[in-house]
């Protein structure tokens, strides 16, 4: 067996299977993916899933469809936290006056 064994069932399973076959190139990228999970396994806390989801980004920015489809194992309040954490696209910043650096 290469690598270390996925632990992943039903659609979860689905999912790592499509990320193995898209990086079949690249195992480095799924062998770092898997390591995020095997991680974020063993501490739970929503520090820890939120960390894996953020690592999770930045490893598929260029395969936004794989993002979201990691969302889906994650938990509500987790990807709930982490849209509203950010300003979207356009939003202005909602620093109040008095704390925004006034000019001479």
């Amino acid at each position: 067996m290469d690598g270390p064994a996925c632990p992943a069932k039903g659609p979860a399973m689905k999912y790592v299977s499509e990320v193995q076959n898209r990086f079949s190139d690249d195992p480095a990228v799924y062998q770092q993916f898997l390591k995020i999970i095997m991680d974020s396994q063993k501490d739970p806390s929503t520090e820890s899933t939120a960390e894996a989801e953020q690592n999770v980004k930045l490893l598929f920015s260029n395969h936004p469809d794989l993002i979201e489809g990691f969302k889906q194992f994650l938990p509500a309040e987790t990807v709930l936290s982490a849209e509203t954490a950010q300003p979207k696209q356009g939003e202005a910043s909602q620093t109040p006056d008095s704390e925004r650096q006034r000019q001479p």
